[in-house]
C-alpha cells in the first residue's frame, strides 16, 4: 500500500504532513509533483529574503 520511503519516514525519526510545502530551516520539500507550483513560489521567497535590503 505504501512505498517503502514512506515506511522509513514514519518511524520514530520521521514527521509526515500532508501538506504541499514543508519548510523546516533551510529545508524545503513537498509532497508530489503536483505540488511543484507551491514549491516553486516558496523557493522564490526564499531566494527573495536572501537578497541584500529584503526581509
Amino acid at each position: 500500500m505504501f512505498s517503502p520511503a514512506f515506511r522509513r519516514m514514519k518511524q520514530p525519526w520521521g514527521r509526515w504532513q500532508d501538506r504541499e510545502v514543508i519548510v523546516e530551516g533551510n529545508w524545503v520539500t513537498s509532497r508530489k509533483p503536483d505540488d511543484l507550483p507551491a514549491f516553486n513560489n516558496r523557493e522564490l521567497l526564499n531566494l527573495l529574503s536572501a537578497l541584500p535590503g529584503r526581509v
